[in-house]
């Protein structure tokens, strides 16, 4: 005989039931979102009531499982069998036959109500014609949870007086012998098997995805939620209320997790709380953990460990479910500029980085301390892709790394060093651009664009008309981005640039090409109506006087745009998007004075650029935006010229418009370590055609010559020594 884990096994419905009132079968809380539709619970208790076969269940023998879990009666039992398959049909007919409420996908509560007209067996969904019609019992749950008879009698009374024919020729026998046999579905059999308590956890949980493959979908979280309700049933209700009540508007004014950009399951916050707590991204671990494993090794823990891993578990789960740390991430994410749930391209970002703002917590940071970093971070992980495709071995790596820090001040470096590794020149200037050539809606791009334009206090200008009538008020993107706004029209439209007829009509037929990021600009509904399908060339000069040199930067709009070849204009607008996106992102945590305002072109930039010394951050961005301002050749004199100067201008430096850079400096710092990095950046510069020079003066020479410059062909910055600025003990950069 072929080997198998499994046993047959025979039930009745009621004695199913009474094991889950028990507590004996641990079938998942009614709390859970359900998701089969009302239809199919009808059409379940119609081919029962035929009496054809509705499947067979699937059950987890756990006898060995050393846990307990609450019954009705409060008593605490040890459940003998896990429904591995069969869940949503014995939540069904629980919910009906015992008359307990169930959540629905909106997270709404109710009942499951399945009418029945006995006169010929048939089941319905009961609306406001069914409930008036006499023949139908509107709800058959009380058949079994109040006296059957009397239901009986009181619709056979009912039905009588309203149709006295429907009773006669022996038509109440048989009315009651169909109200009967309804009531007799207690006791229908059902056909199961029985895995054995010796198969582990990870093998049940492969069967699990593997008879629930088709039909509604289900997932490993499914199971391990399950699972973790046997082993932490309380944990396990924290989380899915939790999960619940992001969802619901609170009606009472009482604190609640509820916002509009975040709305996680279950799965999700399980998983947070597994990388807070063991640095583990996979969900899998929680297998292991479940099953008294070592979530590192996979070893088999005495009890007294195993306890202590879940103890740990639940004390993250407390982290993961704090209210203030909850909203103080949520403000993090609208300090990256993200107003609306529908602009974050992946999920997982949200989740991934809410753990590693938890773990910050844990380092002993404060809320203020994280906001910043966090936020920058969340918008390098979107904008990037970060946690998409093989993110559990992402997360992984990168919690292992960053928990490698020494203290909180160590873990925000190991954040920062992380964006600026991503954040490189060659990303701003070719990686991003590229990435934007697409016409995908949930562009991780075209959301960073979005939430820039927020950032930067960007406006949709007011395309006031041509008439004399008085001028309409602008009003900023991010207004319209406002996801409290559920207008009839959408606040804020994205108009085709180059209008598809208008393509259309100079060869250019591709959808893809036509819907590109860059020929979409954000405008206001009836503006996009007015301007419709006319060429740019004959709408833009109508509106052009009112787009200030700033709303021209925002909206990623080159000089001569309108009567540009169609994809000369995409691409110098990719790399408009990319600049403006890269003019949100550094304007993160900076004050407001250290933001410099948008010159128009040829004008030349503040003469003064006043830092802010509690902000160490923005004087760091105030360095960054003069070294891109360079072009030509490019000279740097710093004292201390170090491993940080050469990042700073590999990173920032527009090498494509540079062609020589000679750096001065005393011998200070000049170690071999800072020798070797000089020839590394030498070497990267060399590539793009620029001619690198180092000169070191003697000390004596050095430390006479007090001031510190930063100059190109055309333009002199006198700046503060270099670690001043990073450490923000100074006050200002001359032009």
């Amino acid at each position: 005989m072929p080997r198998t884990i499994f046993t047959p096994a025979h039930y009745q419905l009621s004695q199913l039931l009474g094991d889950i009132d028990l507590g004996k079968l641990a079938l998942p809380e009614l709390q859970r979102p359900f998701v089969w539709k009302r239809t199919a619970v009808r059409d379940l208790f119609d081919s029962m009531y035929q009496g054809f076969p509705v499947g067979y269940l699937m059950l987890w023998n756990a006898t060995e499982v050393n846990s307990k879990i609450v019954g009705p009666d409060g008593k605490q039992h040890t459940p003998s069998e896990f429904i591995v398959d069969g869940q949503q049909r014995l939540t069904s007919l629980y919910a009906v036959i015992k008359g307990k409420p169930v959540t629905f996908s909106d997270f709404s509560t109710g009942s499951i109500k399945i009418a029945f007209r006995p006169r010929d067996g048939s089941f319905a969904i009961p609306d406001a014609a069914i409930e008036r019609d006499p023949e139908f019992l509107p709800d058959i749950t009380p058949i079994w949870t109040e006296e059957s008879w009397k239901v009986v009698n009181d619709f056979v009374a009912k039905l009588g007086a309203a149709k006295p024919e429907a009773l006669a020729n022996g038509g109440e026998s048989q009315l009651r012998s169909a109200l009967s046999r309804l009531e007799g579905l207690r006791d229908f059999p059902f056909q199961a098997v029985r895995i054995g308590h010796e198969v582990d956890e990870e093998t049940v949980a492969e069967i699990f995805m593997r008879v629930n493959s088709g039909g509604t979908e289900l997932t490993q979280a499914d199971f391990i939620l399950t699972l973790l309700s046997v082993f932490r049933e309380a944990d396990r209700r924290r989380l899915e209320e939790f999960s619940r009540e992001c969802r619901i508007v609170p009606s009472n004014g009482s604190p609640s997790p509820y916002n509009h950009l975040v709305k996680p399951d279950p799965d999700q916050l399980l998983r947070v709380a597994v990388l807070v707590a063991f640095h583990r991204g996979r969900l899998q671990s929680v297998l292991a953990l479940l099953r008294g494993a070592s979530v590192e090794t996979d070893d088999a823990l005495p009890v007294e460990d195993r306890n202590s891993q879940l103890d740990k578990l639940t004390e993250a789960i407390d982290l993961v479910l704090d209210l203030t740390s909850w909203h103080e991430y949520v403000k993090a994410l609208m300090a990256a500029g993200y107003r609306r749930s529908n602009e974050i391209s992946s999920p997982n970002s949200v989740i991934l980085v809410y753990a590693l703002y938890l773990i910050g917590r844990e380092y002993g940071l404060s809320h203020s301390d994280l906001r910043t970093t966090i936020a920058r971070y969340f918008f390098m992980a979107a904008l990037t892709s970060r946690y998409t495709g093989s993110f559990e071995t992402q997360i992984t790596q990168d919690v292992q790394s960053f928990t490698e820090a020494k203290d909180g001040a160590d873990y925000l470096d190991r954040l920062r060093q992380a964006i600026s590794n991503v954040f490189t020149s060659d990303f701003w200037s070719i990686n991003l651009p590229q990435s934007l050539a697409t016409s995908s809606a949930r562009s991780p791009g075209l959301f960073a664009y979005a939430a820039s334009l927020s950032l930067l206090n960007a406006r949709v200008p007011p395309f006031s008309g041509a008439d004399g009538s008085e001028p309409k008020a602008a009003v900023q993107v991010r207004d319209l981005f406002d996801p409290v706004l559920h207008p009839k029209k959408s606040p804020v439209e994205r108009h085709h640039l180059f209008p598809r007829k208008h393509l259309e009509s100079h060869g250019v037929s591709s959808v893809k090409q036509i819907n590109q990021i860059a020929n979409l600009s954000y405008v206001e509904w009836p503006e996009n109506i007015e301007i419709s399908d006319r060429a740019p060339a004959d709408y833009w000069p109508r509106y052009e006087s009112q787009f200030t040199p700033p709303d021209l930067f925002h909206h990623a709009l080159p000089e001569g745009w309108s009567t540009m070849p169609y994809d000369d204009f995409l691409e110098k607008r990719r790399e408009g998007i990319a600049a403006v996106i890269r003019a949100g992102f550094d304007t993160i945590g900076a004050a407001p004075a250290a933001i410099e305002p948008l010159a128009p072109a040829g004008e030349a930039p503040p003469a003064d650029n006043y830092l802010h010394p509690d902000r160490p951050f923005s004087s760091e961005l105030a360095i960054r935006r003069v070294l891109r301002r360079l072009r030509g050749d490019v000279l740097w004199y710093e004292q201390h010229m170090d491993r940080k100067a050469l990042e700073l201008l590999l990173d920032e430096l527009p090498v494509n418009e540079i062609d020589e850079v000679r750096l001065l400096s005393g011998p200070a710092n000049v170690s071999s370590k800072t020798k070797k990095s000089y020839e590394r950046f030498a070497e990267e510069l060399e590539k793009h055609g620029v001619h690198v020079e180092w000169r070191v003066l003697p000390a004596d020479v050095a430390r006479s010559l007090h001031a510190r410059v930063i100059a190109d062909e055309e333009q002199i910055f006198e700046v503060p020594p270099l670690n001043s600025i990073l450490a923000g003990t100074v006050d200002s950069i001359r032009k």
